[in-house]
C-alpha cells in the first residue's frame, strides 16, 4: 500500500472511498434493522397496554350510591375541624352575635374618642380666646399708658417750653434793662461831654465823639451775640423735641410691628392646628369607612361561598327563617285578636 500510496494515489483513494462506501452501507443496514426491531416492540407494548384497559372497562361496575343528607352529622373525614350543618350554622350565629357585639363597641369608642377631640378642641378654642383676650386687655392697657406717656410728655415739653419762653423773657427783659441803662449813662456821658466842651477845645470833643461811637458799637456787638446765643438755644430745643418725638414713633412704630407679628404668627399656628386637627379627622373617618365597607364585603363574600358550597344547607337555612317569620306573625295576630276582644 505504500508503494501503491507513492506511485498511484489517485488508486488509493478510490480504494478508501469504497472501503467507507462499504461501512456506510453495513451501518445503514445495522440502523435499518434496529429500527424495525423498535417498532415491532411498540406495537406490542401498544396492544398490550389496549388489553389491559379493556380488561379494566369490563371488570369495573358502576353500582347507584343513595345519599341521605343529615345536618346533624359530620363528613366523617377525621379532621379536626369537621362539624355538622347544625353546629356550623350555631357557630356562624355565635360569631355574629360576637362581631355585632365587637362592632357596637367599636362605635361606641369611636363615639367616645369624638366627643373626647371636640371638648379637647373646644378647650383649646376657648383657650386661644382667653388669650387673645387677655392680649386684647393687656394691648388697651398699653395704648392707654401709651396715651397717659404721651400725654406726659406733651405736658413735660409744655412746660419746658413754657420755662424756656420765660426765662427768654426774663434774659430779654434784663438785656433791654441793660441796654436802658447803657443807653442812660450814654445819655449822661453826652450830655457831660457837651458841658465839657464848652471848656475844652475842639480836639478834645473829636475824641469824646470817638469814644462815644466805640461804646455803641459795642453795645450792638454784646446784643447781637446775645440775639445769636438765644436763637441757637431755641433752634437746638426744637431740634432735640423732634428728634425725641421721631425716637418716640419709631419705637412705637416698632411694638406695634412686633405685636402684629406675633399675632399674625400665632393665627397661623392656630389655623395649622385647626386644619390638622381636621385632616387628621377626616383620615380617620375614612379610614374607618373603608375598613367597615372591606368587612363588609368579605362578609358577604364568605357568605356567597357557604351558599355556594351547601345549597341544600341554604335552603333548609331559608326554610326555617320563613316558618320563623309566619310563627312570629301568627302569634302577633293572635295576640292582637286577643288584645281587641279584651277592650271590646
Amino acid at each position: 500500500e505504500d508503494g501503491v500510496e507513492e506511485k498511484a494515489p489517485r488508486k488509493a483513494e478510490a480504494a478508501v472511498f469504497r472501503n467507507r462506501q462499504q461501512i456506510r452501507k453495513e451501518q445503514k443496514a445495522q440502523l435499518a434493522e434496529a429500527w424495525e426491531k423498535k417498532v415491532m416492540e411498540d406495537e406490542v407494548e401498544q396492544a398490550r397496554k389496549k388489553d389491559r384497559i379493556m380488561q379494566l372497562r369490563t371488570h369495573i361496575v358502576h353500582k347507584p350510591e343513595v345519599k341521605v343528607f343529615d345536618p346533624t352529622t359530620s363528613a366523617g373525614l377525621g379532621l379536626l375541624d369537621e362539624m355538622s350543618l347544625v353546629e356550623m350554622e350555631e357557630r356562624l350565629e355565635i360569631n355574629k352575635v360576637r362581631e355585632k357585639a365587637e362592632e357596637i363597641e367599636k362605635r361606641r369608642n369611636i363615639v367616645a374618642e369624638r366627643t373626647l377631640k371636640q371638648a379637647q378642641l373646644s378647650q383649646r378654642i376657648d383657650n386661644i380666646k382667653r388669650i387673645r383676650e387677655a392680649a386684647k386687655t393687656a394691648n388697651r392697657e398699653a395704648r392707654a399708658q401709651k396715651k397717659e406717656r404721651a400725654a406726659k410728655m406733651k405736658a413735660m415739653e409744655a412746660q419746658k417750653l413754657q420755662l424756656t419762653q420765660v426765662e427768654l423773657a426774663d434774659k430779654l427783659m434784663k438785656e433791654r434793662e441793660e441796654r436802658k441803662k447803657e443807653m442812660a449813662a450814654l445819655i449822661e456821658e453826652e450830655e457831660r461831654r457837651k458841658k465839657n466842651q464848652m471848656f475844652q477845645g475842639a480836639a478834645t470833643h473829636q475824641v469824646e465823639e470817638t469814644h462815644y461811637d466805640q461804646l455803641l458799637l459795642g453795645a450792638e456787638r454784646q446784643t447781637k451775640i446775645k440775639q445769636e446765643r438765644a436763637q441757637k438755644a431755641a433752634l437746638i430745643y426744637e431740634q432735640t423735641k423732634v428728634t425725641a418725638r421721631k425716637v418716640v414713633e419709631r419705637e412705637a412704630k416698632t411694638r406695634k410691628m412686633e405685636k402684629a407679628k406675633l399675632y399674625k404668627a400665632k393665627d397661623l399656628e392656630i389655623k395649622d392646628k385647626r386644619q390638622d386637627l381636621l385632616l387628621k379627622q377626616k383620615a380617620e373617618v375614612a379610614n374607618k369607612k373603608y375598613n367597615f365597607a372591606v368587612t363588609r364585603t368579605k362578609e358577604k363574600e364568605i357568605k356567597a361561598k357557604m351558599i355556594d358550597r351547601n345549597v341544600y344547607a341554604q335552603s333548609i337555612n331559608d326554610m326555617s327563617l320563613t316558618l320563623a317569620k309566619e310563627k312570629k306573625t301568627a302569634a302577633m295576630r293572635s295576640k292582637n285578636s286577643v288584645v281587641s276582644m279584651l277592650t271590646s
